[in-house]
C-alpha cells in the first residue's frame, strides 16, 4: 500500500502572507498611484491611452462626488 507524502512547505513559504500584512490596503496604493499619474498628467507627461482614459473616469467620479470638506 503506497503511503501519501505530505509536502513540505518551503522555508520561505510565509513571506506572502507576511508582506500582504504589511503593506498598505490596495485603495491606498491605488490612490497614491492615480494621484501621481494626475500630477505627471498635469505637468505635461503623457499617459498610454488606458491610463488616461481610466485616470478620466476617476477624476470625474471626484468632481461628481467630492470629498466633504472637514468642519471646523
Amino acid at each position: 500500500m503506497a503511503t501519501k507524502r505530505l509536502k513540505e512547505a518551503p522555508p520561505h513559504a510565509g513571506y506572502r502572507a507576511k508582506r500582504r500584512a504589511a503593506y498598505p490596503p490596495v485603495a491606498v496604493q491605488l490612490d497614491v498611484l492615480w494621484k501621481q499619474f494626475d500630477h505627471m498628467r498635469l505637468t505635461g507627461t503623457n499617459l498610454i491611452q488606458d491610463a488616461d482614459n481610466l485616470l478620466g473616469k476617476i477624476l470625474a467620479v471626484k468632481r461628481k462626488y467630492p470629498k466633504p470638506k472637514p468642519r471646523q
